[in-house]
């Protein structure tokens, strides 16, 4: 008979174990699908990608994406080891979606002034649609055509950004988009960087155009 060491044995019972399943209503991740909060639980800490009908958490990654939006307040995990959270595939397309207000020429960037809001449906992203690194913003790399459906894309701002302004920075990481309150600490022009403080008092550099005012994200 082989005996593991007692890290291995600890190391293959976590792997074994089953991950809590949690239902979403949508593709909003609350912070109450994850933890027991006495205020803000109904407070979005991130959102299932289109394409994805589900992601899997570990505690560390569920505290992490709970702090960024609720630094201050105490709450507990609702699960221990993993979690996996699912949408239904029938109610997977809710919240804000987007579509070409007017014919986009390739090459533009997808910017407010550039889409119109629209119900989130089942029908197929225009396949014009892309994403610049360089930039850090979606960017059409084909010519689409106006009316064609644009998922739930985060456009970008058309201007620039004034200091001290509230505003919403989107970021992708852990399988989901990321959603943090943040204020500008200088003015920001609409393709420049700008320095952002968050509610927990981080401060770092981040392109203007990855920011939505209060106003752009309602």
């Amino acid at each position: 008979m082989i005996l593991l060491p007692i890290t291995s044995a600890v190391t293959l019972a976590l792997m074994s174990q089953t991950p809590a399943i949690v239902e979403l209503p949508g593709r909003d991740i609350r912070i109450e699908h994850l933890a027991n909060v006495a205020t803000g639980g109904d407070r979005v800490i991130g959102r299932i990608p289109e394409g994805q009908l589900e992601v899997e958490f570990d505690e560390a990654t569920a505290r992490r994406l709970i702090r960024n939006r609720i630094p201050h307040a105490s709450f507990e995990l609702s699960f221990e080891g993993q979690v996996r959270l699912t949408v239904n595939g029938e109610t997977a397309h809710d919240g804000f979606c987007f579509a070409a207000a007017k014919a986009i020429p390739a090459g533009t960037a997808i910017s407010h002034s550039v889409v119109t809001p629209v119900e989130c449906s089942a029908d197929v992203i225009d396949p014009g649609l892309g994403f610049d690194r360089l930039s850090e913003r979606p960017v059409a790399r084909a010519p689409i055509e106006a009316g064609a459906f644009l998922g739930t894309v985060q456009p970008t701002t058309d201007r620039g950004i004034a200091r001290g302004q509230q505003a919403i920075l989107v970021t992708g990481g852990d399988g989901v988009a990321i959603e943090r309150t943040v204020t500008t600490m200088q003015h920001g022009d609409p393709d420049g960087r700008v320095f952002v403080r968050t509610q927990d008092s981080a401060v770092f550099v981040v392109p203007t155009n990855r920011l939505q005012t209060q106003e752009e994200a309602q």
